[in-house]
């Protein structure tokens, strides 16, 4: 019987109950009031079946800022105006397979992408012509994404990595597994994750230096905007560790304590000033990149948002679940990045 419907409570035995709770309450002597949960905050805009009327498969946000290229189970791949909250144009990729990966390229001219049981294929926006297919075989995407200069595709599908040369048709593959890739500012060197983080020159594949140890697999990666810092996602089914590594001496930086998911997320806001990470079940956290301390955090994110990308004014965040069917979320961020106010003495 639940104790507060009790007939049998007399007023003396009530009323040393309601003393009880009150003094459990209280924080003790001389220790701060204590900090109240983040609200859970509501996205923007949220695109996915229920909301938009297309499935979500894949996304990804252009350079210019304005488009997001948005996979789907029906074969299109939509261009979705950020400034018009609204699908700007519908390209039909192919004709029976879900898209599983897509990327643009820095000039925000081209995109490419893979469809199930096909060939990574590059896509001129302008005319809706295909510019060309990749050699090398895959039947799933885990990371696909376009080099600084636009002239190489990294892909990363089922622990295999490989570096498409869209000029020369070219492909070579890292003979050892990949989780993640990612290519440096200046487009020279390629870093490939697995169990360890490997540099290696991004026309060749020729390995450079390999540092880092993770306790599981290497599942994102991303350079500060200098090339001088790596960010890596460390996660395995014990959880999630978000290091920050120096490219020169491999010395790490753990933002944050182990999150209890294997479905976390981190990113580079554009300045490279501040991480967000996704804790894979409802919130998110921004991390002033200098200090390694959190800033804010914001609670109402759908769980194992692990893809997580800034729009290049870094005013917006987009989550989803890259190769993967949900939704995605749209954040305004203009204001999470800044430091929360103390609380009072």
């Amino acid at each position: 019987m639940p104790l507060f419907h009790s007939r049998h409570l007399v007023g003396s035995t009530s009323a040393l109950l309601v003393w009880m709770v009150i003094l459990t309450a209280r924080p003790a002597a001389g220790e701060p009031p204590a900090r109240p949960e983040p609200a859970a905050s509501q996205p923007l805009t949220r695109i996915g079946e229920q909301a938009t009327g297309f499935v979500v498969t894949c996304f990804a946000v252009a350079t210019q800022g304005d488009l997001v290229a948005i996979g789907s189970d029906d074969g299109n791949i939509r261009l979705w105006s950020l400034s018009a909250n609204k699908v700007v144009r519908t390209i039909a990729a192919t004709k029976k397979n879900f898209i599983g990966g897509v990327a643009f390229s820095p000039d925000g001219k081209k995109i490419v992408f893979h469809a199930d049981n096909e060939l990574v294929c590059l896509w001129d926006i302008e005319s809706g012509m295909d510019l060309g297919r990749c050699p090398q075989e895959v039947a799933v995407i885990d990371h696909i994404g376009f080099s600084p200069s636009g002239g190489l595709v990294g892909v990363v599908s089922d622990s295999v990595g490989f570096v498409w040369d869209t000029n020369l048709g070219k492909t070579w593959k890292s003979e050892q597994p990949v989780s993640s890739l990612a290519f440096s500012p200046d487009g020279k060197s390629i870093a490939l994750g697995f169990n360890t983080v490997r540099l290696a020159e991004a026309s060749s594949g020729r390995s450079i230096r390999e540092f880092g140890k993770v306790d599981g697999q290497v599942t994102s990666l991303a350079f500060y905007p200098d090339g001088a810092q790596l960010l890596a996602v460390d996660a395995s089914c014990r959880g999630t560790m978000v290091r920050l590594l120096s490219v020169a001496s491999g010395e790490e930086t753990l933002i944050g304590d182990k999150i209890p998911s294997d479905g976390a997320g981190a990113a580079y806001a554009p300045d490279g000033k501040t991480i967000v990470v996704s804790d894979g079940m409802a919130s998110l956290t921004f991390w002033d990149v200098s200090t390694a301390k959190s800033v804010r955090t914001i609670k109402g994110v759908d769980r194992s948002m692990s893809t997580l990308i800034f729009t290049p004014d870094g005013n917006r965040l987009l989550t989803g679940r890259n190769s993967e069917f949900g939704d995605i979320l749209i954040w305004d961020t203009s204001s999470d990045m800044q430091p929360e106010k103390s609380l009072p003495e």
